[in-house]
């Protein structure tokens, strides 16, 4: 038996449950941001943070370049925060990640519009989406490797496919949830409208949070501490701690 399923086997079910729903959760949180902050790029984030001077489809593709933006950040969060997680353990990895994803989300929903700070509104918005992109680039990668790493091996598949169907669900909500505040009238959507989907994702933030703190570190990251076998900068080493505990 490999050091994985024998450190595995020791977890209750409990444990279990939580980790997976530690993780669903933050699919959630990862791909409500993705679906919602899509959503807006077409219907308001041209008009609120560009410039008037700028035609309709211009403004409409300076929108979906920043939406773009985010995805540019996620091999490089990724790395990073996957380095923290090699080295700091998988669960303060995980708990980073959704505070970084969700406190970029709700700060959108608090920015200051073109009208009212000029170049800076834009400016501000795209220093968001680099900090949600790089969040959610380290979201699904840290989740699947903690339920690997916890969960049995006889339900490490299921485990591991729980929160990827979980990120449909989340865009599937962050479209649905814009889609519907956007049939407000005009001027109410874009003066406070628009801000609710943003401000109220903190909601998700908070629950994940409360699941995430009850989850305990992974058997084999404890072992590997214990050991002295953690390296001290995976990132440039090339070799994340847990390449030799996996079987």
């Amino acid at each position: 038996m490999t050091e994985t399923s024998s450190s595995a086997e020791a977890v209750n079910a409990v444990q279990e449950r939580r980790v997976l729903l530690a993780g669903t959760v933050g699919s959630i949180v990862e791909w409500y941001d993705f679906g919602l902050f899509g959503a807006a790029s077409a219907l308001v984030i041209g008009p609120l943070f560009f410039s008037s001077n700028l035609s309709s489809t211009n403004a409409t593709l300076a929108a979906f370049t920043t939406f773009a933006v985010g995805f540019f950040a996620r091999p490089v969060g990724g790395m990073l925060i996957a380095n923290f997680g090699d080295k700091f353990g998988r669960k303060p990895a995980l708990i980073f990640t959704l505070v970084l994803m969700g406190l970029s989300t709700f700060l959108m929903g608090c920015l200051p519009t073109y009208e009212d700070i000029g170049i800076w509104a834009p400016i501000l918005l795209v220093a968001l989406r680099l900090c949600q992109g790089a969040g959610a680039g380290a979201e699904l990668a840290g989740t699947m490797t903690i339920i690997s790493e916890t969960i049995r091996p006889s339900r490490r598949a299921f485990g591991t496919a729980v929160p990827n169907g979980a990120t449909a669900i989340g865009s599937a909500l962050g479209v649905v949830t814009f889609l519907i505040i956007s049939l407000l009238p005009g001027d109410i959507l874009l003066t406070w409208g628009w801000r609710v989907p943003f401000l109220v994702s903190v909601i998700l933030v908070f629950v994940g949070l409360y699941i995430r703190v009850g989850v305990l570190e992974t058997p084999v990251f404890v072992k590997l501490q214990s050991q002295g076998k953690v390296e001290r900068t995976p990132v440039v080493r090339g070799r994340p701690s847990i390449v030799t505990s996996i079987g």
